[in-house]
């Protein structure tokens, strides 16, 4: 109860609620949470704890309206188990909640205020945990488009995007009628804000003009909600956290789902920007075997008040009856645009009329093939035009695409560089040796930046770098040599032969300096 107690904390969002992933609806259960985090207070004396519980009460609880029974039930709870302690709010800002095997979540936050700035990543799988009782429950009810412990195919999916105290960004809602609605409604991928894979490949189509087929013609493809469609019912995974670091500039989140029975996996690497703020998704797909394969990334939205080429500026005016705040848009960006089909559908989601954004591709892949799509999730009040942000993104050079992925972002006087490798075993030598690590083998160009780094964070404004690379042995700025690691000796070789010179990785490095004094 103590774990749970703190992770539900960590999840608080501005709405003043837990955010409602899995088998869930828009702020709903906020009156056993009341009492949940009373008596959690009371019992580990926490006052982090009392101001999730005052933070709900102030949000839900209308007390010169006492028109409710249950609720007088609820309060007379939270007057026995609770105390009138002092309520703090935490001062945690982004951080992985709680951790990688039980958790498998990750909030991006600047605060904890109404209008803070608020996401959450939810990669947690169904789990090995409990089998008895999973297989009990699959055996008892028909449960089918759910994981056994109640989860939906979530998984990597952004659940709750907030800024600002709008919604910008949600979940897909519980179900419209039992045991599901139609294709495992709101259960199924294509419900979610991810990436959805299919092992065929898709009829695209083409506009009038275009040259995919021998005529210039415009050819209907297929909707893609209806390619995507099944039953709903849900596919067996695993996720696993690859890294999670939190700095001042930016926050860098890289988790990964493996389908082992389609044979893929899917890694989604979030970096929140926090100036200008924005968050930068880039979903990557490496296959397991030889096929074909569909791959659909879905962004949900209410309304779409303007669009252009490749960029949407949407809305959330409500959920179900709630009307909620546009104070803030979320203007959806897809720097990357070769071979790509985008397209608006309608859809039924958390029981509502909403629309799905999507970015779509399809093709052969070799084995151990990888390709990445690209993202730009913009928070942004009104008083900003979509297009102004537009004309500021564009693709970081990559002198091999299949390696990696990178954007470059104008902002007043400085120019900020995000990239990230696509496989991160490319450097691996498949021998004897230890480190394993080979730079020539490795080694990725983003722009000027040279590194054998996962990920790359920069900004430049006149002759100043300030910069951080994850896990690397080496990283050069236009040929010149920005870190690199001194060689330590290591021993227990494979072949018995005495300790050998070998340069292993660090964590990351962080560092500024003045391009011109560099030699």
């Amino acid at each position: 109860m103590y774990y749970y107690a703190h992770y539900f904390l960590n999840l608080m969002s501005p709405a003043g609620m837990i955010p409602d992933f899995g088998d869930a609806q828009w702020n709903s259960n906020w009156n056993r949470y009341l009492v949940f985090f009373e008596a959690a207070a009371t019992q580990y004396q926490d006052p982090r704890l009392k101001w999730a519980a005052a933070t709900i009460a102030r949000q839900f609880i209308d007390f010169e309206n006492p028109i409710s029974v249950g609720l007088g039930y609820n309060l007379l709870d939270c007057y026995i188990w609770g105390t009138p302690r002092q309520a703090t709010p935490p001062d945690a800002l982004s951080g992985e909640v709680m951790e990688d095997v039980q958790g498998k979540k990750i909030v991006f936050r600047d605060g904890w205020k109404q209008d803070s700035t608020y996401m959450l990543l939810n990669y947690r799988d169904e789990g090995d945990g409990g089998l008895n009782f999973r297989d009990y429950l699959r055996d008892t009810i028909p449960v089918e488009e759910e994981k056994m412990t109640h989860g939906h195919a979530d998984e990597n999916s952004i659940v709750l995007l907030m800024s600002g105290g709008s919604v910008l960004l949600h979940d897909g809602g519980y179900r419209n009628y039992m045991p599901s609605g139609p294709f495992g409604a709101y259960r199924q991928d294509y419900f979610h804000n991810r990436l959805c894979i299919r092992p065929e490949k898709l009829f695209m189509g083409q506009k009038q003009g275009e040259y995919r087929y021998s005529i210039r013609d415009a050819v209907p493809g297929q909707s893609v909600l209806d390619f995507l469609h099944n039953a709903g019912s849900y596919r067996i995974i695993r996720t696993q956290k690859v890294d999670f670091i939190t700095l001042p500039d930016f926050d860098y989140s890289r988790t990964r789902l493996l389908d082992e029975k389609m044979g893929y996996e899917w890694d989604r690497v979030i970096c929140y920007v926090k100036d200008p703020e924005l968050f930068v998704v880039f979903d990557i797909f490496k296959a397991r075997i030889e096929d074909y394969f569909t791959l659909a990334n879905l962004w949900h939205t209410r309304k779409i008040l303007s669009q252009g080429d490749h960029w949407y500026d949407t809305i959330y005016d409500r959920i179900q009856k709630e009307e909620l705040s546009t104070a803030k848009k979320l203007l959806i960006v897809f720097p990357q645009t070769q071979s790509r089909m985008e397209g608006v559908e309608k859809e039924s989601r958390h029981y509502q009329e909403e629309l799905v954004i999507h970015q779509t591709t399809a093709q052969h892949f070799e084995l151990g093939e990888t390709l990445g799509m690209i993202t730009v999730l913009i928070p942004h009040t009104s008083s900003t035009q979509p297009q102004e942000w537009k004309e500021r993104i564009s693709l970081l050079p990559v002198h091999n695409p299949r390696a990696g992925l990178g954007i470059q972002i104008k902002h007043k006087n400085r120019t900020v560089f995000v990239g990230t490798k696509n496989d991160l075993r490319m450097d691996i030598a498949r021998d004897w040796r230890r480190p394993r690590y080979t730079y020539e083998a490795g080694k990725i160009r983003f722009g000027d930046i040279e590194t054998n780094g996962d990920f790359v964070f920069a900004s430049l404004e006149g002759p100043q770098l300030d910069y951080t690379i994850v896990n690397l042995t080496k990283a050069l700025y236009k040929e010149k040599t920005l870190i690199e690691v001194k060689e330590g000796f290591f021993g227990l070789a494979f072949d018995a032969s005495p300790d050998q010179g070998g340069r292993g990785k660090l964590r990351y490095w962080r560092d500024s300096t003045n391009i011109k004094d560099l030699k």
